[in-house]
């Protein structure tokens, strides 16, 4: 893919990785606790904007308009994409944005080394890195926590989503 869009996803993404494939290393870089969206981990935050530091990352904002039913929906969306959006009463476009996460040049050398080693040294990473991103990397945000909060409940204590309401603690 061109990009992959948001933190919460690319945190929900590394998570499922870490919980249901035996990539090796996943566990010992990123450690993941209960936090308003499910698993967190401040160390994914790190590793992006070392990342960005080391220009192997080029990060953006998308923005566009969507159509909310409310502004609970509305908050909740902002607490997603992590940018601020009016939460006026009776307003039904509200503007989002969130950060699109694509490989630089230099980020796609790195990436093509990267996977050459471990095919090389263990090929079945490369086939359960790419597994969890066939089998979740296109699905909607709200789907993919809908989806961890069910599969792993203990992850949904802390969170403020409204479908973590419906998961039994």
């Amino acid at each position: 893919k061109e990009s992959m869009s948001g933190i919460t996803r690319l945190e929900k993404l590394l998570f499922l990785l870490e919980k249901e494939t035996k990539f090796e290393g996943v566990i010992d870089f990123f450690h993941f606790e209960p936090h308003n969206f499910g698993p967190f981990s401040k160390d994914v935050y790190e590793a992006v904007e070392f990342l960005e530091s080391c220009e192997l990352i080029a990060i953006r904002e998308k923005s566009y308009s969507s159509l909310y039913a409310n502004t609970d929906e509305a908050k909740l969306l902002s607490e997603i994409s992590e940018t601020e959006i009016s939460q006026e009463l009776g307003q039904e476009d509200v503007q989002v944005s969130e950060r699109l996460f694509c490989l630089t040049e230099n980020g796609r050398k790195v990436a093509t080394e990267l996977r050459r080693l471990i095919s090389a040294r263990r090929p079945s990473d490369i086939t359960e890195l790419e597994g969890i991103v066939l089998r979740y990397g296109n699905r909607p945000l709200n789907h993919l926590i809908r989806y961890v909060y069910r599969r792993y409940p203990d992850m949904a204590v802390k969170s403020i989503h409204p479908e973590a309401q419906r998961i039994p603690h």
